[in-house]
């Protein structure tokens, strides 16, 4: 009896636990909604202005960044062959500095309006947009001082990569591409250092969370902040975490169910109106446009809501007489009519610099009024989804396909064979711990691949460089060579050249490699071989390049403006690796020429109904991807 009264009265703590937390957020929701309800227009007016000022700064800096970073190191091109040793010169590091720290500023001056109008609001005092962007240059150059140059730290680096909680949307996020995050999940010893570098980062942002409150209310330092906000958050960091994590949670749903049925609405209308063969009907249009349109309710109404959340815990937290008391009093400042005459003129410039940015978009991009070609797929690795990456069978499975191109990776054995892999290890496929270059042919030729391979294919084996090139010269297909280097190769760039010669494929070949010293040499060797180097990201003149014929680039570097410029040099623009739908139709709209895929089948099927229309369709298609990724 004594132990049912014993678990009868943990159930009754239990519940009574949870019962309280459950009222207590019922009352952070319903101050959050008010309070955000309350100061809706202005704070839209204001997230509207700061979003398009920023969006144009941002912008015209990224453009104008690699003009300058080119100029004062007296290059034509930028690349990953030289981008490396063009950012680690002294003036370089000065200008990107410069250029991160500007970024910065952006986003600081938006968090900074938010919190002031939001903190006002909630201890009763009037506030309107001038004095939220004047709170907003009050921080800003409060930041200036070099006491407190952390804080460009902490919102630059820890919260982007965290992603703890938006508070703004106005500047890029950092995220690190999917390829290198491929690489480190690849490798225990990476992906066990990125966790516990990720929990440190993690850790210190829950710790210091309020430390942007304390900053931007008060007249403390960064540091002093900094104590405060570890004072705060020491004892309220789970209930901060699960307040504010279930606060996003049902604003998204929120948000997606509205306009969900706005979409489903507004489809059957149009249907209505246009009919259900019209373009705007028909192709999806409608629907993606409503998305992009949930895309910016999101940009607009998270951050507000985020930081109207974070306000109601930050003043539950400490006492209300002492933080009125202990705020700055430029806080309480009314705006007066020569700082009213310079706020309404930040605004103008926020609309004028937007104004121009589109107005420079209409001039230089005339080009996207021409039609498109369908651009021709290529099988990265074979279709490595439905069979073992770089393998006959993947290759044979894409040419089924229809693919016009396949793309394969180069190493070289122990006695100078060529063979296709990726990796420099066969670990990963087949379990066997050795090197490609530690293994001669017959030795690598015993060696099985794994039959948990995607396919579960059987008795499968590396194959050669010419096996795979005499396969996609009886088929009629062309093959990217991508010359991967380790240190240990045989001429190995005269070898491809002599097996390519050998199979007759010499016109049917795009040679690229991430090693510019690869290219070189063989465009040194021969001058009509088609070559490109693979490259991240390319800016400036990239088309002078003089050691290559086309290019071959990771898709988040592809812009209209770049493929246009390589086209008018009379070059062609490969990408890689595309395996999202919803880029194919961004890709068709770029122009590129051969799209690389992991799926070819997904690729194919999208290509047969992308639109290949120049002028509003195409301008139409950059546009949405851009509104798209504006908050990246």
């Amino acid at each position: 009896m004594a132990s049912t009264s014993s678990e009868n009265n943990s159930f009754t703590k239990i519940k009574n636990i949870l019962s309280c937390l459950v009222r207590s957020f019922w009352e952070f929701l319903k101050e959050t909604s008010v309070l955000f309800a309350e100061n809706y227009g202005t704070i839209a007016a204001f997230s509207i202005l700061s979003a398009l000022a920023a969006l144009a700064v941002v912008s015209l800096c990224t453009t104008y960044l690699f003009k300058l970073l080119s100029v004062v190191e007296n290059v034509a091109y930028i690349d990953s062959s030289n981008l490396l040793s063009v950012i680690t010169k002294p003036w370089s590091i000065i200008i990107l500095l410069l250029y991160l720290i500007s970024m910065t500023f952006v986003a600081l001056f938006e968090i900074a309006g938010l919190l002031h109008a939001f903190s006002m609001a909630q201890i009763g005092r009037k506030t309107d947009i001038l004095s939220m962007f004047r709170a907003g240059w009050r921080i800003c150059k409060k930041t200036l001082n070099p006491v407190n140059w952390l804080m460009l730290i902490f919102l630059l680096v820890l919260f982007p990569l965290t992603k703890v909680i938006v508070l703004s949307n106005s500047s890029f996020k950092i995220s690190i591409p999917s390829f290198i995050m491929q690489a480190i999940h690849a490798n225990a010893l990476y992906n066990g250092l990125f966790t516990i570098v990720y929990l440190i980062m993690l850790i210190v942002v829950l710790a210091l969370l309020f430390t942007i409150n304390v900053y931007v209310l008060t007249d403390k330092n960064f540091f002093a902040s900094c104590k405060q906000a570890w004072n705060i958050g020491k004892r309220n960091a789970i209930k901060t975490i699960l307040y504010l994590l279930t606060l996003n949670l049902l604003v998204t749903v929120l948000i997606n169910s509205a306009t969900s049925i706005i979409i489903v609405n507004g489809f059957d209308l149009l249907s209505h109106i246009f009919g259900k063969a019209s373009d705007i009907v028909s192709s999806g249009n409608l629907g993606t446009s409503l998305n992009i349109f949930k895309h910016l309710v999101s940009v607009i109404t998270l951050p507000a809501i985020n930081n109207a959340g974070f306000t109601v815990l930050f003043f539950r937290y400490v006492e209300e007489d002492e933080m009125i008391t202990s705020l700055s009093p430029d806080n309480f400042r009314t705006v007066d009519s020569h700082k009213r005459e310079v706020a309404l003129s930040f605004i103008g410039l926020s609309i004028l610099l937007f104004t121009t940015y589109g107005f420079n978009i209409v001039r230089t991009c005339s080009y996207l009024t021409d039609d498109l070609d369908i651009p021709e797929v290529c099988a990265h690795r074979g279709d490595n989804v439905n069979a073992p990456e770089n393998t006959m069978p993947a290759f044979e499975l894409a040419i089924s396909e229809y693919v016009s191109w396949i793309e394969l990776d180069v190493q070289q054995t122990a006695d100078g064979v060529l063979v296709i892999s990726h990796d420099i290890s066969i670990e990963r496929l087949t379990g066997v711990k050795k090197k490609i270059y530690e293994l001669t042919y017959d030795e690598l030729e015993q060696i099985e691949m794994l039959d948990t391979l995607p396919g579960a294919y059987e008795h499968v084996h590396y194959a050669t460089l010419e096996e795979v090139l005499r396969l996609a010269k009886e088929n009629d297909v062309n093959v990217e060579i991508d010359i991967k280097l380790n240190g240990h190769e045989k001429n190995m760039e005269e070898e491809i050249l002599k097996t390519v010669n050998k199979t007759g494929m010499h016109d049917n070949v795009m040679v690229i490699s991430i090693y510019s010293s690869a290219i070189k040499k063989m465009h040194l060797l021969d001058p009509t071989i088609s070559t490109a180097h693979a490259v991240l990201q390319a800016f400036e003149s990239y088309a002078d390049v003089d050691d290559a014929t086309d290019l071959s680039i990771e898709l988040s570097g592809v812009n209209p403006d770049l493929v246009h410029a390589v086209h008018e040099a009379g070059m062609e623009v490969s990408c890689w690796t595309a395996d999202d739908p919803q880029e194919i139709q961004y890709m068709v709209s770029c122009g590129v020429d051969i799209i690389g895929t992991d799926d070819p089948n997904m690729v194919l099927h999208e290509l047969s109904k992308a639109d290949y229309r120049g002028g509003f369709w195409r301008i139409y298609q950059v546009l949405r991807h851009e509104l798209q990724h504006m908050d990246q």
